[in-house]
């Protein structure tokens, strides 16, 4: 552990954004009423100042972060035996179907039940695939390339050695991997669409909203509708099929949202009608799967995988089957 102050530099893509946002990002293992409280005790500073959460960011500012809120969160990882599925390996990367109601890797306040736990029991290499390794939060995610919320189910990559872990890094921040997603939406959609707006957390932990440029993170995504449901009561839902251009915490959850075609299932976005059908249909946690992803490797091959949807979202389009309208 370093006892430096971890530092960074306001880019010109991020001045004018608010402090405990931009703070946000690059500390995503912290909430933000965390931070707000690093803030308030100093041990995040402006140009060696105290700053309010509020105060906007500008190109060449110096934020100084104290090793001390890392101490704070320096979690060590244990060993778990958990069902899930593999879908290939190799000596680069490991791919799998993620069950849905674990999370990606530990946090502050989750030690246990996550694929982190799994991948030190199959493959304890792993956990030395670390960008890193000065930084507790990086090493809370050995080898991981990108993250499914909670109860999104679906097919992820995680790196098995720091020459791919980069590599797949580099790949998803220009948005050359492709990530395809099936979901069972509120509604009606349209046959297809684009959905492009600027995303960032609301003051309700957790949540995130469609903001101001300056506030957030551009998020995009294109859709297509598979099927067309409405049961004999009147309720309308969409099985659609969802591509990433950008990928955002919560991205297609919230920007389905805003259209008013929740997720059904989620309980954390959603209107009291989608409530309604979703208990009606006996949905326990949002019906979104990462469904298939592809992307060129470093050895010039191209690698396309696919994750079979999990059994309680089959079951429920095995019910709905009979309500589909053509």
């Amino acid at each position: 552990m370093t006892d430096k102050p971890k530092q960074y530099i306001v880019d010109e893509k991020s001045a004018g954004k608010r402090l405990d946002v931009f703070l946000v990002s690059i500390l995503p293992n912290f909430s933000r009423s965390k931070i707000q409280d690093f803030l308030k005790n100093r041990l995040i500073t402006i140009n060696g100042k105290s700053m309010k959460s509020s105060y906007k960011i500008e190109k060449g500012d110096l934020l100084e972060i104290n090793p001390e809120i890392f101490n704070r969160n320096n979690l060590s990882i244990q060993p778990e035996n958990s069902k899930i599925e593999i879908i290939f390996e190799n000596d680069d990367f490991l791919v799998v179907n993620k069950p849905a109601g674990i999370i990606t890797h530990p946090t502050e306040k989750i030690r246990k039940n996550t694929l982190v736990n799994w991948l030190a029991n199959h493959d304890k290499k792993i956990l030395e695939v670390v960008i890193d390794k000065n930084n507790p939060v990086s090493k809370m995610r050995p080898g991981i390339v990108h993250r499914l919320d909670k109860d999104t189910s679906g097919v992820m990559i995680v790196a098995k050695n720091l020459r791919t872990m980069k590599y797949l890094s580099n790949e998803i921040k220009k948005h050359k991997i492709e990530k395809t997603y099936m979901a069972l939406c509120f509604g009606w959609l349209p046959k297809k669409g684009i959905l492009k707006n600027f995303l960032g957390r609301k003051k309700s932990q957790g949540k995130f909203s469609v903001v101001k440029k300056s506030e957030g993170r551009e998020a995009v995504l294109n859709f297509k509708s598979i099927k067309y449901f409405q049961l004999d009561s009147g309720e309308k839902m969409t099985l659609a099929e969802i591509k990433l251009v950008t990928g955002r915490t919560h991205q297609i959850r919230v920007q389905f949202a805003t259209t008013g075609n929740w997720i059904l299932g989620d309980k954390l976005y959603n209107s009291k009608e989608s409530k309604s059908l979703s208990k009606i249909l006996g949905i326990s946690r949002q019906l979104l799967q990462a469904k298939q992803i592809s992307f060129d490797f470093l050895t010039a091959k191209h690698f396309n995988f696919s994750a079979t949807l999990l059994e309680d979202f089959e079951n429920i389009l095995s019910e709905i089957e009979k309500f589909e309208v053509k």
